[in-house]
């Protein structure tokens, strides 16, 4: 396998900047954009391709290769994941709120309030 030409990347989880553009075009052909594969061989080809010209999955750790990140320290999780975990949190979310006045009142037996 050639050696990356670009910087590391954090793919498939929490990161400042999500996931790189070049991971998402790579990717959106597939249901979800998450890679699924018929076999081995075709997981490879695609990944060998891909870190050929994006770089590796752990920007701390650039010959990792995988397809996802994996953080490979409880200081890379500290450093990583919580604190974008954190920043996730207080942004808003794609969904609907559900009113929290949800349970007042009667409903009728056959509602489809199922919260």
């Amino acid at each position: 396998m050639a050696r990356p030409t670009h910087p590391s990347e954090i793919r498939g989880m929490f990161g400042p900047k999500g996931d790189s553009e070049e991971w998402l075009d790579a990717t959106g052909r597939f249901p979800n954009g998450v890679p699924r594969f018929e076999s081995r061989d075709e997981c490879l080809e695609f990944m060998e391709e891909y870190n050929t010209y994006h770089g590796g999955s752990n920007p701390d750790m650039p010959q990792l290769m995988h397809i996802f990140t994996m953080l490979t320290s409880w200081e890379q999780i500290e450093k990583i994941l919580i604190p974008n975990i954190e920043k996730a949190r207080t942004e808003p979310g794609s969904r609907n709120k559900v009113p929290k006045d949800y349970l007042e009142g009667d409903l009728p037996e056959n509602s489809k309030n199922v919260f």
